[in-house]
């Protein structure tokens, strides 16, 4: 397919992003912002780190988007499930991802540990995934996959999550050693990613 790539054109970065499910997609879309903030989900039913890394690549060519040529920014968000074997195939992708300018935002045990951030200081080590989502249900009423779609939605603020998540990721060393956390979210790249571009594109 012929790439729509051309270094003429002119415009806002794109923050594209792929997940395993609707949920990270429905909140992250949330913050689009007209003519500075324009988030989209690249398609694809993979759900395995390393096919949803293969979607995501072909869907920036396809679709022209660049980290290097335009500035883009492109975040992979990957469920940790608690799973050694999780940590081991994150792993492998790392250098692919370096060096297709993809970001990795790492989730564990699961994505919708980043809600409870919001409110919740401790209290989150989980046994499993299905944990978590159980006690999202008792904080937010009639929660279901997907169905946050704005960040009001969630009780607490985002400072105090990003915060939280940082000073987790502040005591711990290897990158290998972050991902195995329990609990752990670089959900902060994304929001670091977005002020950045508010500040370089705001008028």
């Amino acid at each position: 397919m012929r790439s729509k790539n051309t270094k003429t054109r002119e415009r806002a970065p794109i923050i594209l992003i792929k997940g395993e499910g609707i949920t990270e997609s429905n909140y992250l879309k949330s913050f689009n912002e007209r003519n500075v903030i324009n988030i989209r989900k690249a398609t694809g039913n993979k759900t395995d780190p390393e096919g949803m890394l293969d979607e995501l690549i072909e869907y920036m060519q396809e679709e022209a988007i660049s980290p290097r040529d335009f500035g883009d920014k492109v975040f992979l968000l990957v469920d940790v499930d608690l799973s050694d074997i999780q940590v081991d195939h994150i792993m492998k992708i790392l250098d692919k991802c370096k060096k297709n300018d993809v970001e990795l935002i790492t989730s564990n045990p699961t994505f919708e540990i980043w809600f409870l951030m919001y409110s919740k200081k401790s209290g989150l080590v989980f046994k499993d995934s299905k944990s978590v989502k159980e006690a999202l249900k008792k904080i937010i009423k009639g929660y279901t996959p997907g169905n946050i779609t704005n960040e009001k939605d969630i009780p607490g603020n985002r400072k105090d999550a990003i915060n939280y998540a940082l000073s987790i990721d502040a005591k711990l060393g290897k990158y290998k050693e972050k991902i195995k956390h329990n609990p752990h979210c670089d959900m902060y790249k994304f929001f670091e990613c977005i002020e950045d571009i508010k500040k370089r594109f705001s008028k």
